[in-house]
């Protein structure tokens, strides 16, 4: 059995508070930090990392993103631009149209912007392309 005086008791419960309290320090005031997953969309990305630590600084997307990552109501014209049946015209209505609100769903898709057929919505949706997340 483990015998300790009072003095030794006494530094023992001390390391342990300081133990707890550095623990609970480091995960309250630790930096926010998002998951790969978040970040990286699909297709070809460069990722950068900092000379000094293992710390990812930036990702850049260097490929166009899978048609099924795509969400129409967040997408950026070149997101726009890798789904089928989709040019730089139509992602730029899609975008201007965008402004006003966000597309309640397909048909509203139809109904505002003028250049999307019904053959374009329905290879968007096969595609996997979604309007909200």
């Amino acid at each position: 059995m483990l015998s300790l005086t009072q003095e030794e008791l006494r530094y023992l419960r001390i390391l342990i508070a300081v133990t707890l309290i550095l623990g609970a320090g480091v995960k309250l005031f630790s930096p926010q930090r998002t998951h790969l997953t978040d970040v990286i969309k699909t297709g070809a990305q460069q990722i950068i990392t900092g000379k000094e630590s293992a710390i990812i600084e930036e990702i850049e997307q260097t490929g166009n993103i899978a048609p099924d990552h795509v969400i129409i109501n967040e997408a950026t014209h070149a997101d726009l631009m890798a789904c089928p049946g989709i040019g730089s015209i139509t992602a730029t209505l899609i975008i201007q149209e965008r402004r006003f609100g966000k597309f309640f769903d397909w048909r509203d898709l139809d109904t505002r912007v003028k250049k999307i057929s019904a053959g374009k919505i329905q290879a968007l949706q096969e595609a996997g392309v979604r309007l909200n997340r």
